[in-house]
């Protein structure tokens, strides 16, 4: 079932890097291919290992891509445009369009004219709306997304479906869809690291805005993890929940990190409300979706948000010291 090679969109950026790696690092894929193709070099520390290639170039461009791509028996599209402040923007509706839908469109073209028959798409929660029930955003569940990067990641997923379900045209297709709530690692520079430096550094830890508002995380060593097992697998279609769980307040996340850096401080760091330098809602008051219906990508149950927060602490207490 493991592909004989795979070309990754977006391998030079956070998650594509990590998947090269971990391909790289394996000894069940040491015999596969990997190309990179990305607009930016692919940066190897330590010299670049055998069967990989970086290419250079925009994946949009379909003659280029088709070359990029000849031969390989799947493709990752890890690359497009994320979601943040401009998400709603009316005048930023095209740029999602053109990042994310037309690089996906680039690609199925470029699969049809090669022959590729596998794609592997990088999805998010945010393709769902606001639901506080989590029970309900399952992974056949009819999404309903708030935001232009929610709808043109729905989008994608609509298309691939359509390619899919032209396999009668040739060779028979596969599509696996990864929906992802926000990956956490040690190094990532999200809202676990800024309450974990503001705690360890006596606080104030800043919420922006409505501290009811509920977000979710995934460790990306289980992004990974669930990665690797996709590769093995084949289904004509398939849509995957990576995720840790149920949603927390922001206000929640700030209890348990300042409750976690006192056995490093010793003092509880205050919290605060900021009014946040847009008062427009981005994305979803609840950011979430029900995990478990893809608990057999890991075999167990998710890394939990406890330890992303103990590892970040410890990651930091030493540099939060230093200063």
């Amino acid at each position: 079932m493991i592909p004989s090679s795979i070309a990754i969109i977006g391998g030079s950026g956070f998650l594509g890097g990590k998947l090269i790696r971990a391909l790289s690092n394996s000894s069940a894929f040491r015999e596969i291919e990997v190309r990179s193709i990305d607009r930016v070099q692919f940066p190897f520390e330590h010299g670049t290992p055998e069967r990989f290639t970086p290419i250079i170039g925009d994946a949009r461009d379909i003659a280029f891509l088709s070359d990029a791509i000849e031969g390989v028996d799947a493709v990752w599209i890890r690359a497009g445009k994320s979601g943040g402040w401009d998400s709603i923007e009316v005048e930023r509706c095209c740029e999602y369009l053109d990042s994310n839908v037309q690089l996906a469109a680039s690609v199925v073209k470029a699969c049809t004219t090669t022959g590729c028959s596998r794609i592997y798409f990088d999805s998010s929660e945010q393709v769902f709306g606001e639901s506080a029930d989590i029970r309900k955003q399952l992974p056949e569940s009819e999404a309903t997304p708030c935001n232009f990067y929610g709808a043109t990641k729905l989008i994608v997923e609509k298309h691939l479906f359509k390619w899919v379900s032209e396999s009668h045209r040739g060779p028979e297709r596969s599509a696996q869809i990864m929906r992802y709530s926000r990956v956490h690692g040690p190094e990532t520079r999200d809202v676990i690291h800024s309450f974990a430096m503001a705690a360890l550094s006596g606080g104030p830890i800043k919420i922006f805005g409505d501290g009811d508002h509920q977000i979710s995380f995934v460790h990306i060593d289980d992004v990974i993890e669930t990665n690797m097992t996709a590769l093995r697998r084949r289904p004509r279609f398939a849509i995957e929940h990576v995720s840790s769980g149920r949603p927390i307040t922001l206000f929640e996340l700030a209890l348990r990190i300042r409750e976690s850096a006192k056995q490093y401080t010793g003092v509880l760091a205050p919290i605060v409300k900021v009014d946040p330098p847009s008062q427009k809602m981005f994305e979803p008051f609840v950011v979430g979706m029900a995990w478990e219906p893809s608990g057999h990508l890991l075999g167990k149950r998710p890394i939990s948000l406890d330890f992303m927060i103990e590892e970040t602490l410890e990651s930091l207490v030493g540099s939060v010291a230093a200063k």
